[in-house]
């Protein structure tokens, strides 16, 4: 639950803007800024670690904050509902709780430009560190805030992090903006739900979520990339999530890629492959080109298939082939896998990719790309 926030109550003056890389107090009191970057544990635990602070009163040093604010706070959500949040925070000596009380939008942004003043446009260190602000943006709003605190977007964030939990991520086709239906067709993004579905299967915990400023879409729209280090049932490791947004928009997902060093290596690619390598042991090649893809079909003749198969048939060394890689490619409208073979006999590196695609409800070979060695 992202977004803006009175610290305690409205009495206190001081509003919270929470987003996903940066907390960002402004307290109207004291006129000052204090900037935190954010370091997620997990869903519900992340650490503060003081940034910045800026304030009227030019003679206060940085390392004055330091010596005034903890370096570090941690902070675990102890209970959440529509009145609020409600954190258990602990510093290196003492431990409170924090509640935080949702700010409507509309009058957030007012506070922020009462707050900003003298405390964003005339100060050098923060231009220095978050860029200059984008006029006619938000009312003026500074830029670094808006980008962390767009509660809608955060919200949209949170809700493509549900469709990974659930293991189904076909619903984000509902959510597309239009640049990414130019990029993406109906079919082509059912075939990449699927290969997210059998490869990764389900979303189990996430630890860490940056999110990078991204590409100009025009004059007034900035992306936004949102990275996710997550864990999924079936890959072991960590698995990176990549989801970029066109803030303000109605459909605001642009892209999202999913990707892991070590996703070659679960059983569904071994499951997939087996038929083939049977069959070619067996040297059945008629079985393995009569239950391929049309695809494969229409591009070589079975005469040509035969010449492929033979090929690799004949350097020697089908039991020591083993996969090193995998990805999820585009033909002609058509989500492929790719899954990559290689063996390494007496010093040689042979290698087999095997390109399958989803047809008449089942994988099917769509082609077999040997190396030339």
């Amino acid at each position: 639950m992202g977004g803006t926030f009175f610290k305690d109550s409205p009495a206190d003056s001081v509003i919270i803007y929470r987003g996903l890389e940066y907390w960002i107090e402004a307290d109207l009191k004291k006129h000052e800024c204090r900037i935190y970057k954010t370091c997620w544990i997990n869903e519900c635990t992340f650490v503060l670690i003081f940034n910045n602070r800026v304030c009227q009163d030019r003679s206060v040093k940085s390392a004055d904050s330091i010596a005034i604010y903890p370096d570090s706070l941690f902070y675990t959500m102890d209970s959440c509902n529509l009145a609020g949040i409600r954190y258990q925070v602990k510093s290196k000596r003492t431990v409170s709780y924090q509640h935080l009380t949702p700010l409507p939008d509309k009058l957030a942004w007012q506070y922020i430009i009462d707050a900003d003043t003298n405390l964003y446009f005339d100060t050098a260190e923060i231009k220095e560190l978050y860029g200059k602000p984008i006029r006619k943006y938000y009312w003026n709003v500074p830029y670094f805030i808006n980008m962390v605190s767009d509660s809608g977007e955060i919200q949209f964030i949170d809700y493509m992090i549900s469709l990974f939990k659930n293991g189904d991520i076909r619903p984000a086709l509902n959510v597309g903006s239009a640049f990414f239906h130019a990029r993406s067709s109906d079919t082509l993004w059912n075939d990449y739900s699927r290969y997210v579905q059998n490869v990764f299967g389900k979303l189990k915990s996430f630890q860490t979520v940056e999110m990078q400023d991204g590409y100009n879409i025009n004059n007034t729209f900035r992306a936004h990339t949102y990275v996710v280090n997550a864990t999924f049932e079936k890959v072991k490791g960590s698995s990176f999530i990549h989801i970029s947004t066109l803030p303000q928009a109605d459909n605001p997902l642009l892209s999202l890629t999913i990707s892991s060093d070590s996703a070659y290596k679960v059983p569904f690619f071994k499951e997939l492959t087996g038929d083939f390598w049977k069959l070619l042991k067996q040297k059945k090649f008629h079985e393995i080109y009569t239950s391929s893809s049309s695809m494969l079909q229409s591009n070589i003749s079975y005469k040509e298939a035969v010449k492929i198969f033979t090929t690799i048939d004949s350097l020697g060394y089908l039991d020591k082939y083993a996969p090193s890689f995998q990805s999820f490619t585009e033909y002609h409208g058509k989500g492929i896998m790719v899954i990559s073979f290689k063996a390494t006999p007496a010093g040689k590196v042979l290698a087999v990719d095997l390109y399958y695609t989803f047809e008449n409800g089942e994988y099917k070979l769509a082609e077999v790309s040997p190396s030339k060695n």
